[in-house]
């Protein structure tokens, strides 16, 4: 993570604050490291992790750009949501 804030949040953390927008090359790369949707069961696309490893992740994306946590957090709330309440058709896409 300590990588990840020095090198992807934090350089233009101000410039996207100031602007009110979140880049979409954030979200992919924060995809690909396997940082959202850690508590997701495999089947649906996730890590199976914890919660407690979520709130790891959100507080670790926090230092780098407090604003960008928001996503993390999205993607738990909604894919719980998702999980526990879709068709198992729909869980696998």
């Amino acid at each position: 993570m300590p990588r990840v804030n020095s090198e992807v949040l934090a350089p233009g953390c101000h410039k996207r604050d100031l602007s009110g927008k979140i880049e979409h090359s954030i979200i992919w790369k924060m995809c690909e490291m396997g940082l959202l949707g850690t508590e997701m069961p495999e089947k649906c696309g996730g890590s199976g992790l914890d919660w407690v490893i979520d709130g790891i992740v959100i507080e670790a994306i926090t230092c780098g750009d407090f604003n960008e946590d928001y996503m993390p957090l999205l993607v738990l709330l909604n894919g719980q949501i998702i999980a526990q309440h879709a068709l198992p058709e729909l869980t696998s896409e």
